[in-house]
């Protein structure tokens, strides 16, 4: 005999069995999207972790820019200044050196006793000495002491000398030229 089944029994395990894949597919799509939202997170923090050094090393460079911009003015007023001081030194080495020179002459002249100055004229780096001697190796001894003894004195040369009386002793004249050297060296 034949059976007929008339319980919808195939109709509801088909029914039970799409209910359980589009439950599946509910998770499944559930899961993809947590998935998706978790690494769209992800990659967000990534990027705003990079912005974030980007804009630390965009601001570093503008730091750096402004110190290059101060050191290169600080090498311009470096260079200002070393000439400043440079200038000053020349100018401290012309005050002291005119009287460090007289004060070499005056030493020179103390040793050589038969010799002494009647005239000092200065003029363009130009000296001019004019005095008187006892004798012709006075003369000669003083102007080789100018230019051995002394650095402020350089190419001493013997102008004119000639006799003549000062108070009834004989004297010689004599004229002397040489260049000068404030600095000394």
């Amino acid at each position: 005999m034949l059976c007929i089944n008339l319980l919808p029994t195939k109709a509801a395990k088909k029914h039970e069995s799409v209910r359980q894949e589009l439950m599946a597919m509910i998770v499944l799509l559930i899961v993809v999207l947590g998935g998706l939202f978790v690494w769209s997170h992800k990659v967000a923090s990534e990027l705003s972790t990079a912005s974030a050094r980007i804009a630390k090393v965009n601001q570093e460079i503008s730091q750096l820019k402004q110190d290059v911009v101060r050191i290169e003015d600080f090498k311009k007023n470096s260079e200002t200044l070393e000439k400043k001081i440079a200038v000053i030194e020349n100018l401290q080495l012309r005050r002291t050196g005119p009287a460090q020179m007289l004060d070499d002459l005056a030493t020179i002249l103390t040793d050589q006793r038969k010799v002494w100055l009647t005239r000092l004229a200065e003029g363009g780096g130009k000296l001019t000495l004019e005095g008187a001697a006892m004798e012709h190796e006075n003369i000669s001894d003083f102007q080789l002491a100018l230019q051995r003894r002394s650095k402020f004195f350089q190419a001493a040369t013997l102008g004119t000398v000639h006799a003549t009386t000062n108070g009834g002793l004989p004297v010689l004249e004599w004229k002397l030229t040489c260049l000068t050297n404030y600095t000394g060296g």
